[in-house]
């Protein structure tokens, strides 16, 4: 589980990503490229590569259902 993540804890938050050993990463995240809703694509979010090393990344911020293979 991740935490909300904004410009105060971001490079905190990528450390502890980074570190990370984990399979599966979940939060309220905001990720470029995804539907938030309909009509709505994220644009202002992080890219998609700071959860590369994921093998699964669900977000509870997202009102649609997106995949990114």
């Amino acid at each position: 589980m991740l935490p909300w993540i904004n410009s105060e804890n971001f490079a905190e938050t990528k450390e502890l990503i980074d570190g990370c050993e984990s399979k599966v990463a979940m939060g309220h995240l905001e990720i470029n490229g995804f539907r938030a809703t309909r009509g709505h694509m994220m644009e202002n979010g992080m890219d998609t590569s700071v959860f590369d090393k994921f093998d699964r990344v669900y977000s509870g911020h997202f009102h649609t259902r997106s995949t990114d293979w």
